[in-house]
C-alpha cells in the first residue's frame, strides 16, 4: 500500500514538473508577442485603408463641390436669358450634388472617428506589446535556476537516495501504513 501512495505522489510531482518544463514561460511569452504583432499589422494595414478611403472621399467631396460651383453658375447663366426648363434642369442637378456632398460630409465624419479610435487602439497594442518585448529580453537575459538551486527539488538527486529498510509487521511498517492510508 505505502509503494502505491509514494509512486502516486512521485507521479503527480513529475506531473506539476512536466506541465512546468511543457509551459516553457519564455516560449509563451513569445508566441504572444508574434501573435500581437500580426494583430498590430492587421489594424495597421485597416488604419491604412481607412486614411486611403478618407482621402479619396475628400476628393470627391472637392470634386462636388466644383461642380455645384459651376452648376451655380449655369444657374446664373439661365436666370438671366429667363429660361426656367434649363434653370429647373440645372437646380435638380445641383440639389443632387449637394445631397452627395451631405452624404459624403456624414460618411467622412464616420470614417474619421472610426480612424481615430482605430489609431488609439493600435497605440495601446504598441504600447503593450513594447512592454511584452521588455519582459522576454528581462527574461532570456536572466540565467535560468535549476530546481536544485533553488530549493524547489524536493527529490533526491540520483545515486544519493538512502534506502531504509522496513521489516513487514514490525512497528515501523504500520506506522507508514496507517499514515498512508489515513
Amino acid at each position: 500500500m505505502t509503494l502505491i501512495t509514494r509512486v502516486t505522489r512521485l507521479f503527480r510531482a513529475d506531473m506539476h514538473a512536466v506541465l512546468d518544463a511543457l509551459e516553457e514561460p519564455e516560449l509563451l511569452l513569445k508566441q504572444a508577442i508574434r501573435e500581437m504583432q500580426g494583430a498590430l499589422e492587421r489594424e495597421t494595414r485597416q488604419g491604412r485603408l481607412i486614411a486611403e478611403e478618407l482621402k479619396q472621399l475628400n476628393s470627391r467631396k472637392q470634386t462636388e463641390h466644383d461642380e455645384i460651383t459651376s452648376l451655380n453658375e449655369e444657374l446664373d447663366l439661365c436666370f438671366e436669358q429667363n429660361n426656367e426648363t434649363l434653370a429647373r434642369s440645372v437646380l435638380r442637378q445641383r440639389l443632387e450634388k449637394e445631397r452627395v456632398v451631405q452624404y459624403l460630409e456624414q460618411r467622412l465624419a464616420s470614417l474619421q472617428a472610426v480612424a481615430e479610435a482605430l489609431q488609439q487602439r493600435i497605440d495601446e497594442q504598441s504600447l503593450r506589446l513594447r512592454d511584452m518585448q521588455q519582459k522576454l529580453n528581462l527574461m532570456v537575459a536572466q540565467p535560468r535556476p535549476y530546481p536544485s538551486d533553488t530549493g524547489d527539488d524536493i527529490r533526491c538527486q540520483p545515486g544519493k537516495a538512502k534506502r531504509r529498510l522496513v521489516v513487514p509487521g514490525s512497528r515501523e511498517a504500520i506506522l507508514e501504513t496507517r499514515r498512508a492510508v489515513g
